[in-house]
């Protein structure tokens, strides 16, 4: 992920550290013949899904947090910034 600017709004390694028996299960479903990285992907990708999730939800919630607004000013995001 060093390729995009997340700017460490999130870190992966907190939903990979969780569970790491999933995470292994999930490297050992890879095809050593095909090379087949489907099962893999499914599960970063499922990753990368929760910890944005993260993001958008502590967001919201410092949007509607009325302390929050008062001292910074309300957050306003666009529908394709959440």
């Amino acid at each position: 992920m060093r390729e995009f600017d997340i700017k460490r709004f999130f870190a992966l390694d907190d939903y990979y550290d969780g569970d790491r028996p999933s995470y292994y299960r999930a490297l050992n479903q890879v095809d050593q013949e095909t090379l087949d990285l489907t099962g893999w992907l499914d599960y970063f990708t499922h990753g990368v899904l929760v910890a944005i999730a993260g993001v958008r939800a502590k967001v919201a919630s410092l949007s509607l947090d009325r302390k929050q607004a008062g001292r910074r000013g309300q957050i306003a995001l666009t529908e394709r910034q959440m």
